[in-house]
């Protein structure tokens, strides 16, 4: 099984009432947040359901893994890909998405409040 975080616990900080305070991005938070590894989602690709696209917040970028359709599980990561603009700035991808018809992708970036396209090697064939 994968762990991104090697068994370690989350942490993150504080909010004056419990719980995680995502609403203050100022560099210690994005910091703290960026310390670890932070999955947020598994997309598969819409082609041939074998690469599973998964955004990790935490280490700024996109990984790529095989997943096994028939053992319903994921098998190892053979790629990553830069999450945003590589502006040396955090941008924090917190979601992936397929254009409907295009082969092309979306990520959203919670950190820098932006919209990326990232440059796809395409395993499949339209």
């Amino acid at each position: 099984m994968y762990d991104p975080k090697g068994g370690k616990a989350m942490v993150a900080a504080a909010k004056k009432n419990g719980g995680v305070n995502h609403s203050h991005n100022d560099e210690s938070t994005i910091k703290q947040r960026q310390a670890d590894p932070h999955s947020h989602a598994l997309v598969l690709d819409p082609h041939v359901g074998c690469v599973a696209y998964v955004p990790d917040l935490g280490k700024d970028l996109i990984r790529e893994f095989y997943y096994d359709r028939e053992a319903g599980a994921i098998s190892f990561e053979f790629n990553f890909m830069p999450s945003g603009l590589s502006t040396g700035m955090p941008d924090g991808p917190r979601y992936f998405e397929f254009h409907p018809t295009y082969d092309i992708a979306y990520v959203v970036n919670e950190l820098s409040s932006t919209v990326s396209k990232p440059k796809l090697f395409v395993y499949w064939t339209s």
